[in-house]
């Protein structure tokens, strides 16, 4: 075979194997239409996979556990918000620790940036066994969030209290 025809089959080749890695594998879902403007195709969730995060579950699937301190955090963080659009990283350890949340399970967030800057929200995660109770307040808001505790056996990455 001509050194010509052996470069445009193994161009061939390539081309093929690369154009097969950016095709799914059947019967996966990409989460829209099937066509454009086919409104009675339902829209997926998530990507499931091995590099997807763990769907964050329903109030009504949680564990009795996490489900009563989720409220617990919630409402501690509403009443201090309510008293401080932006708490301090020891307002946040006070106002969870009153709460009952147990200090060997609670990570709260830095309260300044390493050059010294004030942070635009503060986050606490309390461990709650497979779970983590995350809460961030952010100009007087709060927000409450349940996820995966890491592979680390914690609810942050870095450095926590």
């Amino acid at each position: 075979m001509p050194a010509r025809h052996q470069r445009a089959a193994v161009l061939a080749f390539l081309v093929l194997i690369a154009s097969s890695a950016c095709t799914p594998p059947a019967g996966t879902d990409l989460g829209g239409p099937a066509s454009p403007g086919d409104p009675a195709t339902p829209k997926a969730g998530p990507p499931s996979g091995a590099g997807s995060a763990a769907p964050v579950p329903s109030v009504a699937a949680l564990a009795p556990a996490t489900a009563l301190l989720k409220d617990k955090v919630e409402q501690a963080l509403n009443n201090l918000a309510a008293g401080s659009a932006k708490p301090t990283r020891d307002q946040m350890v006070a106002t969870l620790t009153a709460a009952g949340v147990s200090p060997s399970a609670l990570e709260v967030s830095a309260g300044q940036t390493p050059t010294g800057l004030e942070v635009d929200a503060i986050e606490a995660a309390a461990l709650q066994d497979m779970d983590c109770v995350i809460g961030q307040v952010r100009e007087g808001k709060v927000t409450v969030v349940i996820l995966p505790v890491l592979s680390t056996g914690k609810c942050f990455a870095g450095t926590h209290l």
